[in-house]
């Protein structure tokens, strides 16, 4: 298959890339593959992933899940605006999901080959299952098991998306067992070029479930999957590790020259030579977006307090308020966020609701997510939290921001928001999770919106079937053209009907 070779060739450019402030440096000279490191290739893998989840899936997920439309300077962006879906549609989160996922191929199998390496198995791992996780979700089965072997296999068979699910439970579990039972004293410890947790193995174990507290939630509704879900979930509430204490973000060093800038900085909001990004001008936050987001977080998600909003598909949006810079648009060097803190309490908050797994309480946990997500916005940039001590007189704190915002918010007495006044949980959960989720990780807001059909996002109104979403992408070209027979394989499949396993909404 021609993009498995493409991976293997764009794996050996970036093999000898470390995690120094060089790290893009186009003078780097890189190794031959064979020679590379498990440490070199990690950093550079994580800054791949967090590109995918920055870039390319906030890019694709924007659209569909409600968060921008287009504005009235630009008249492209067809696909986005009508549904009408091709296998050139997004052909980037397959292609670029594989070549990430050929990365911490060679960080694992590079560890084995050279012992004492457990660590970095172990992390490749995980990261593996992460990025797995999306591809399926946006595809349903792919290829898995024979996938990532070069050129001892070009043409990979695909695996059923549920027993994929499986595996990557099975791959978590596998690498957390690793950190904990490796023998600090005869192994490689991890440093810097870890640039998600910086070797810090607790983190990792605890990255490990949540992952898979994600993967188990995202199957939770469908009925056949009960029995194999529910006693995971359990265990998990029992493990003593907990989840991630943290948003879970990598950063590699970001740079004000072009190319090492955030990548959603760099193609949303400004070049390094400080001019406005093209595509800056060529989107602004929909209407309905303004409408659910309160005026607080509205703030930090638009850049200004009076935004104007349009409608996904209007052929005349008005004129529009872009984005400005705040928490969404922080700075050249924001870090790239791969799994929100506040994700984590929703999580847990559904799983008590609607399982009645003991993660705690449910409303406690609710509540939770929502101050995670006031306090990033309010404090996680200079320009919110000089605007929150401007507004309320006080100095920017989480004890502060809980006082004047959160509070005060959690007790409106409005459905989606006061939990008392919510008849729904399910909806207020993932309403708010919908918000906390704004731009900083728009993919897996829309995977959850297909997954519990909450919150009830607008369809375009250049829909090309009226009033119909999409519920999956369609097999790029390039399997269609390199590995069409298994391709065929998988029947018709259409971009408004094929749902995948766990979308029984």
């Amino acid at each position: 298959m021609k993009k498995i070779t493409f991976q293997i060739l764009l794996s050996v450019v970036f093999l000898a890339v470390g995690c120094k402030k060089d790290w893009l440096d186009v003078n780097t000279t890189p190794n031959d593959a064979r020679d590379a490191t498990p440490q070199a290739v990690l950093s550079t893998a994580l800054s791949g992933t967090g590109n995918l989840v920055v870039n390319t899936y906030q890019t694709y997920g924007a659209w569909t899940v409600g968060y921008w439309a287009k504005t009235n300077v630009v008249s492209g962006y067809n696909t986005y605006r009508t549904y009408n879906y091709t296998s050139a549609t997004e052909q980037g989160i397959w292609n670029q999901s594989y070549n990430n996922l050929m990365d911490y191929e060679f960080v694992e199998k590079k560890a084995l080959e050279l012992k004492n390496h457990e660590y970095y198995i172990a992390m490749a791992k995980i990261m593996k299952a992460y990025v797995f996780q999306q591809v399926v979700d946006q595809y349903g089965n792919i290829p898995y098991a024979q996938a990532l072997k070069g050129k001892s296999n070009l043409t990979p068979t695909y695996d059923d998306a549920k027993v994929i699910y499986e595996d990557l439970v099975k791959q978590l579990d596998e690498a957390r067992k690793l950190l904990i039972e490796t023998n600090p004293d005869n192994t490689i410890h991890v440093g810097e070029e870890d640039i998600m947790f910086h070797g810090d193995l607790m983190k990792w174990r605890q990255f490990a479930n949540t992952v898979k507290l994600r993967i188990l939630m995202r199957q939770s509704s469908v009925p056949d999957r009960k029995a194999y879900v529910m006693p995971l979930l359990t265990a998990l509430s029992a493990n003593t590790d907990g989840f991630i204490g943290e948003d879970a973000a990598v950063n590699p060093g970001y740079l004000k020259t072009e190319g090492k800038q955030n990548p959603f900085w760099n193609r949303y909001y400004l070049d390094a030579a400080d001019g406005e990004a093209t595509e800056h001008k060529y989107v602004g936050p929909t209407k309905y977006g303004i409408s659910k987001v309160d005026h607080e977080r509205g703030v930090a998600i638009f850049g200004t307090a009076s935004p104007a909003g349009i409608d996904l598909g209007d052929l005349n949006p008005p004129n529009h308020t872009p984005f400005g810079q705040a928490t969404i648009f922080k700075s050249h060097n924001q870090d790239a966020i791969l799994f929100q803190l506040s994700e984590v309490k929703f999580l847990q908050a559904e799983a008590v609701e609607v399982l009645g797994v003991n993660f705690g309480d449910a409303r406690m946990l609710y509540e939770e997510g929502v101050a995670e997500s006031f306090y990033f916005m309010m404090l996680s940039s200079d320009i919110t939290a000089d605007w929150f001590a401007g507004t309320y007189g006080v100095d920017p704190t989480r004890a502060n921001v809980e006082k004047e915002l959160v509070v005060p918010y959690l007790e409106s007495e409005e459905v989606d928001i006061d939990w008392d006044d919510s008849p729904n949980k399910l909806r207020a959960i993932h309403t708010q999770k919908w918000i906390s989720m704004y731009l900083i990780n728009s993919l897996e807001a829309w995977n959850e919106v297909r997954r519990t059909g909450f919150p009830v996002i607008p369809v375009s109104l250049e829909a090309v079937r009226p009033g119909i979403l999409p519920v999956r992408l369609l097999y790029p070209q390039t399997e269609e053209a390199y590995n069409g027979a298994n391709v065929s394989k998988q029947g018709k499949i259409d971009q408004f009907t094929s749902k995948l396993f766990w979308d029984v909404n």
